[in-house]
């Protein structure tokens, strides 16, 4: 009785193929993109921008809110360390928050 080739071949090209993908992952650079949120903390909407990793993000429009002064974005809700539009880099998913004083106090 005559054996198949069709298994075999079939075996080799897929064998082909998965060392074919696993080189190709080795030596190729994903492009990675991470989401920058901008939350305005009850002023404008809010909106985000998709960020390539290790880029800077570009400096929004400033938010607006009725009776108050924007102060600027910062990288917690706690408003402890204000984002640098000049040097820090995005390497991961961020949000972040507006923080807001009130017009006339200081």
């Amino acid at each position: 009785m005559k054996k198949s080739r069709i298994g075999t071949g079939f075996l080799f090209g897929l064998m082909i193929f998965l060392v074919s993908m696993v080189l190709l992952s080795c030596f190729s650079d994903p492009v990675t993109k991470y989401s920058v949120t901008f939350d305005s903390q009850n002023g404008d909407a809010i909106f985000y921008r998709e960020i390539l990793k290790g880029e800077k993000v570009p400096a929004p429009s400033q938010p607006t809110k009725s009776g108050f002064e924007f102060e600027g974005w910062f990288k917690t809700k706690l408003y402890e360390e204000e984002w640098d539009f000049s040097s820090d880099r995005v390497n991961s998913n961020q949000v972040l928050y507006a923080k807001w004083g009130t017009i006339g106090q200081g």
